[in-house]
């Protein structure tokens, strides 16, 4: 069974080798803001922009999203809405984010498991495609000092995340991509955190035998909001 599988990995290994692989340079910017309503609910907001060709030569790439976060406990579930730019073709999308967070010691373990029903525009026959998405992030966050990460504390991420396609418009790129990260975080104070990493992504393409990697610097400031004080000051004036 095990020379089977490994059989199988060299094939298609040596399959992806012969086929037309394009590697490109990206940029990708991205601010999030985040804001506690009460204890259960909160909303989540970020906005992105992605540059091409040399990491910064050309525009490609724009979205905001937003969603409603619900807490179960210590785990999470995000509905939203998505807007994307894409080389100037717009694309609608909902989603569903379920993440579940693990601590082993200083490590800080997340998955998140992200579910799209994607409208995408397709000028060459003025309409919309859609499809569904499914994608499975594992993402590792490491202090580097002391043994959690709280404010002026800087950190290690690990992060890799899987992505497949289905429904009837797709054809040739049931498997999306894969993306790896590594990257240095820093948490200035409780509202504001910066990293920047290195990810890199192979991409297959909806055009048969077509593949992309894609090396991107991405750079995130995540801004979180408590207003939960102001629920509590009301209810204590009432």
């Amino acid at each position: 069974m095990k020379s089977r599988i490994i059989t199988l990995l060299i094939l298609f290994s040596l399959r992806i080798f012969a086929e037309k692989i394009d590697n490109n340079s990206e940029t990708w910017f991205q601010i999030f803001a985040n804001a506690k309503l009460t204890y259960k609910w909160s909303i989540a907001t970020d906005f992105g922009m992605r540059r091409q060709y040399q990491f910064l030569n050309e525009h490609f790439q724009a979205f905001a999203r937003a969603g409603v976060v619900r807490q179960f406990g210590s785990n999470s579930l995000t509905l939203g809405y998505s807007f994307f730019e894409t080389d100037k073709n717009p694309e609608h999308r909902l989603y569903q984010f379920f993440v579940i967070p693990q601590t082993f010691g200083i490590i800080q373990l997340r998955h998140r498991y992200r579910f799209e029903q994607r409208w995408r525009s397709q000028p060459e026959i003025d309409s919309y495609v859609f499809n569904y998405r499914f994608g499975y992030q594992v993402s590792i966050n490491i202090p580097l000092k002391g043994r959690k990460i709280i404010p002026k504390t800087p950190f290690l991420i690990l992060q890799d995340e899987l992505f497949v396609n289905w429904g009837k418009s797709v054809r040739n790129n049931f498997f999306d991509q894969n993306r790896i990260l590594a990257g240095f975080g820093y948490q200035f104070t409780n509202y504001l955190t910066a990293n920047i990493g290195y990810q890199y992504s192979f991409v297959q393409r909806a055009t048969p035998e077509t593949f992309n990697h894609i090396h991107a610097i991405r750079i995130n400031v995540i801004f979180n909001f408590d207003l939960r004080k102001k629920e509590i000051e009301t209810e204590t004036v009432k």
